[in-house]
């Protein structure tokens, strides 16, 4: 059901600020199935924050330079937002951009939430919040989609001996073909003060991280290289507020190219290409100074990945084995869990499924959850909580009524790899049951329906 529902006209009057969300050294870092510890700053992490009002509505909007966010932090960070300001919790749409060398906020695969930094970052979120709410002044907007098919891949691929498998290597012979397809749209926002002072872009594409140089590092990858090339080519007062879209299958990985660059040299180009394509767009875009502003919430509850008995069992006898032989005593060598489909977990990552099985196991059967659609002018942004396949997105894009519609994945929650029905089906990866990958199959497909539900609720 719909939580919040509000929608009204005025001029529009907008401010964006941003703040630092650099962890301390030492901090463990997410998005690896081992543990890494931060040794150095590659670049700093941010919290962007743009604040919209017409009058009636006030929205707020937040990027973090974040691989996710839970939403226990979410809530936190929206109670200090309306105390402080007066936006309401609901208006307030936070989601992460995805890079894989930040701190982790929740528990994931082979990293836990470093407590000092968990407790300090919902008051960073409020503080952009706050100083972009007190910067706000008479503003226009204007919205568009332009189109880049040349930076993103599907990284799951039909191989020879049948299975689907993910990240296949660079040049594998066994390569059929890709899984599923991309989502080359590139949603932008973009508002400037009245007397042309450029306040914020918000940039919605469907891309995962790119990677950096060091394991350890901390940085914000391409979303930071390509906010310092905004402000390069606008101007330093320019904010950028970067969404993940529907890209839990989406990688920049060509397997065709040998000669692909890595590390942050990709990272800087991807960004450059990026920026060239929005300052294209920005220069035919057409403004407005009054603007319709609008937000839903809805709270689906969506099963959770089930749990055998035969895999609580299995799991015990994995994690009584020796880290270094996990097979021993005849763990099958395919599988080996219940969920597993074609492609096996190899026996590097087994322990640490082993783990995952026994915390699944404890938590509840369902997951409530949530899905908010923002109206902007004519232009609308949909948060979803995970990971969330790129078929997924394409179907919502399809039914939505408004001109531009901007997907962000990774937003007000956490559920990790939200696949398609056909992807539990085939197997791989994002398909294996972690606290990465909670849901059970068709729980797309109703996040799908929440969100065009969201988007109806939106039109005039």
């Amino acid at each position: 059901m719909s939580l919040h529902h509000t929608l009204s006209r005025g001029p529009l009057r907008a401010g964006a600020a941003a703040v630092s969300i650099t962890p301390p050294l030492g901090v463990e870092l997410a998005g690896s199935f081992t543990k890494r510890r931060a040794t150095h700053i590659h670049d700093e992490l941010y919290a962007h924050a743009l604040v919209l009002d017409n009058g009636l509505v006030r929205l707020a909007l937040v990027s973090l330079d974040l691989i996710c966010i839970p939403g226990s932090l979410v809530a936190q960070a929206r109670q200090l937002i309306e105390t402080r300001t007066g936006i309401p919790g609901g208006h307030v749409m936070i989601g992460c951009t995805h890079t894989h060398s930040a701190p982790a906020t929740t528990g994931l695969l082979g990293a836990d939430p470093d407590p000092n930094y968990v407790a300090e970052l919902p008051e960073r979120i409020a503080a952009a919040v706050t100083y972009a709410a007190a910067q706000t002044r008479p503003a226009r907007l204007g919205w568009a989609t332009g189109h880049e098919p040349r930076l993103s891949f599907n990284r799951r691929y039909h191989m020879r001996d049948g299975t689907v498998r993910m990240n296949p290597g660079r040049g594998n012979p066994d390569i059929v073909r890709p899984a599923g397809p991309i989502d080359p749209d590139v949603g932008v926002l973009y508002v400037e003060a009245l007397d042309r002072t450029p306040i914020a872009v918000v940039v919605s594409f469907a891309l995962h991280y790119v990677g950096v140089d060091s394991a350890t590092e901390v940085s914000a990858d391409y979303f930071g290289y390509f906010s310092r090339r905004m402000q390069e080519l606008h101007g330093a007062a320019l904010q950028t507020i970067f969404f993940n879209g529907c890209s839990g299958d989406i990688n920049a990985v060509d397997v065709a190219n040998p000669h692909q660059l890595a590390g942050h040299r990709e990272a800087a180009r991807v960004a450059a290409i990026l920026a060239d394509d929005i300052t294209a767009l920005l220069s035919g875009m057409s403004l407005v100074e009054e603007v319709v502003l609008g937000a839903v919430q809805r709270r689906p509850v969506l099963p959770r990945r089930a749990q055998t008995p035969q895999d609580l069992a299995l799991a015990r006898r994995i994690l009584a084995n020796p880290p270094e032989h996990p097979r021993t005593g005849g763990i099958p060598a395919e599988g080996p869990f219940s969920w597993v489909v074609g492609q096996p977990i190899p026996d590097t990552q087994l322990r640490q499924y082993a783990i995952e099985v026994l915390h699944l196991a404890a938590m509840p059967e369902h997951i409530q959850t949530e899905v908010q659609a923002l109206r902007v002018g004519e232009a609308a942004i949909v948060a979803l909580p995970g990971e969330i396949f790129v078929e997924l997105g394409l179907a919502i894009k399809a039914q939505s009524p408004f001109q531009t519609t901007l997907l962000a994945e990774l937003a007000n929650d956490y559920i990790g790899y939200v696949p398609t029905a056909r992807a539990f089906r085939e197997g791989s990866y994002e398909t294996w049951a972690a606290r990465s990958a909670l849901p059970a199959p068709g729980a797309g497909e109703l996040l799908v329906e929440h969100a065009t539900a969201a988007l109806a609720a939106l039109q005039e």
